[in-house]
């Protein structure tokens, strides 16, 4: 973790050298905010509103190895761990239902704060700055709006809604930077999961792993560059 001075330090280093990419995308749970109290809370409501409209099927039971299983999974892949078809009836009602305790259960999100210091100063140095989530608008735009120094990110959000296929496919940054307007390679993708590290691989962009724990010990993050701050960030844009 860089100290005050590193910090600014590298800023004033930044300001005298082109910087190394053109925009800067972030993955939002678990890399910008721990949301993981809001999906657990929203996947549970999701399980037994479920229960209730499909009495004659086997019960959706919400396991230890499913909280596990389901952090940085788009929904519809997080269904099938359940054992749920996502295009079924049941999957379709469950996803929604999930998509809807997100939406309401959205004031359990809360914001690392050293991302709320370090993401307005991004467009004050000229890079361009995208959200590129799982999640649907709606809580995106909702873990947003308590924030006004956030606000510029309100219009620079790439939710699940906007793409077919969810992450590892590279499809949410091929269309985040297609709305941008900028090239893959002058990309680079800040995350915290192995499925955020391989749509980077797939889209051609380069990746930044958020691990506040230290050096990642995963199978297919080993190796990964990454941060333990988001004061951090400087050394690698």
């Amino acid at each position: 973790m860089s100290t005050p001075k590193e910090t600014d330090y590298l800023l004033r280093l930044l300001e005298s050298q082109p910087p190394r990419y053109q925009i800067i995308q972030f993955d939002l749970d678990d890399t910008l905010i721990d949301g993981q109290a809001c999906h657990l809370a929203a996947w549970q409501e999701a399980a037994e509103k479920t229960n209730l409209s499909f009495p004659g099927a086997p019960a959706i039971t919400i396991t230890p190895e499913f909280r596990s299983f389901q952090k940085g999974r788009p929904t519809d892949e997080a269904a099938r761990g359940l054992g749920i078809a996502p295009h079924s009836e049941r999957g379709l009602a469950l996803i929604e239902f999930k998509k809807k305790g997100v939406a309401a259960n959205a004031h359990r999100a809360t914001w690392f704060v050293d991302a709320l210091k370090m993401l307005p100063q991004l467009p004050e140095r000229g890079y361009e700055v995208r959200i590129v989530t799982s999640s649907h608008r709606k809580y995106v735009e909702t873990v947003l709006a308590g924030h006004a120094a956030l606000g510029f990110l309100q219009t620079r959000i790439t939710a699940r809604e906007d793409y077919e296929r969810g992450k590892p496919e590279p499809d949410s940054l091929i269309v985040a930077c297609g709305a941008a307007g900028v090239a893959l390679e002058k990309t680079i993708y800040v995350g915290d999961s192995w499925p955020d590290r391989a749509a980077s691989r797939a889209a051609g962009c380069a990746f930044l792993l958020y691990s506040p724990k230290g050096a990642p010990t995963e199978e297919g993050l080993q190796g990964t560059p990454y941060i333990v701050s988001h004061d951090d960030i400087w050394r690698y844009i």
